[in-house]
């Protein structure tokens, strides 16, 4: 679900749902697998991507959002607590590229 951004993503085809058909009869749970990714967040995730937000910009099918690191200190935030996030930006209409940036412990951007 993750890699394919929920069966979204133009690389999904066929194959992608044979192999998802081929999980669930090796007894994968849709449902719960659902709910692990999309309704198990922690509150210092749901923190940091706040913060995000509040930095969001965005030129024509272009979005981008940052955290700096006192957003991530003041969330809470781990390092795992930001995967995801460039996701948030497909909710938007017409974005077509979209970039998350980090603020370092030692000042670099990731």
């Amino acid at each position: 679900m993750t890699d394919t951004g929920s069966f979204m993503f133009k690389g999904t085809n066929e194959h992608t749902f044979a192999l998802a058909r081929e999980l669930v009869l090796a007894g994968a749970d849709p449902f719960q697998c659902a709910r692990n990714i999309y309704f198990a967040h922690s509150t210092a995730k749901m923190r940091v991507l706040g913060a995000a937000l509040t930095n969001l910009h965005r030129e024509g099918p272009l979005a981008w959002i940052w955290v700096s690191r006192e957003q991530m200190e003041r969330s809470q935030a781990k390092e795992e607590d930001c995967e995801g996030i460039v996701t948030t930006h497909f909710r938007f209409r017409n974005v077509e590229v979209a970039a998350f940036f980090r603020e370092m412990p030692d000042g670099a951007t990731a």
